[in-house]
């Protein structure tokens, strides 16, 4: 038991791995776009200041979310529907657009208590919202509804011999019924193993 969750804390550090990349290539996009828009295309201070960073943020978001969806949890896609894609992305902009809040709250209240410059603000805040983040899109947006591990675990134990029943507690049928299950599983493959 302690070594299935040796694999699934491996597991959850591989994917904060991705995901903390994925992040990045987001934070590329976030100010390269931001750069152009203010520098370019955008005069006015309005435009400059607020327009700008709201377009730059959400094609980081996007850039992320093609991210998650399609490399950090790719498998926990059954479906790849346009209604699956977009039912995905909208809970993960909503996601995305209040950590971005509670960002901007984190460093309005580390700034006065410790008075860093505020990109330091802004990495220590983005440290704790992501996260934040990356549970809600761990445990929520993209979570397990039924895996093959699931599936396989439920299988080896029900052909498990423990000591309580012994060799003659694997009746013919539950043997029968676990091979069932095994060759089913292998039929549906990954595509069905996983939340759409």
């Amino acid at each position: 038991m302690a070594d299935i969750k040796g694999k699934d804390i491996l597991s959850y550090l591989k994917r904060l791995l991705k995901y903390t990349l994925s992040t990045l290539a987001g934070t590329v996009v976030d100010n390269v776009v931001l750069w152009v828009f203010a520098t370019y295309i955008f005069h006015i201070y309005t435009l400059r200041y607020v327009v700008s960073p709201i377009i730059s943020f959400e094609c980081a978001a996007f850039v992320n979310f093609l991210l998650a969806y399609n490399v950090v949890w790719k498998s926990r896609i059954s479906a790849r529907t346009t209604r699956s894609f977009f039912r995905h992305f909208a809970a993960f902009n909503l996601s995305a657009t209040s950590i971005f809040l509670l960002k901007l709250g984190l460093i309005n209240v580390i700034a006065p208590l410790t008075h860093w410059h505020p990109v330091v603000c802004n990495i220590l805040a983005l440290c704790i919202t992501g996260l934040f983040n990356f549970a809600i899109n761990e445990f929520v947006i993209f979570k397990v509804k039924n895996s093959n591990a699931d599936t396989k675990a439920g299988i080896v134990e029900e052909l498990e011999l423990d000591t309580e029943r012994g060799v003659e507690g694997l009746t013919a049928s539950s043997a029968k019924s676990a091979a069932a299950k095994a060759s089913a599983s292998a039929e549906r493959g990954e595509s069905s193993s996983s939340s759409d």
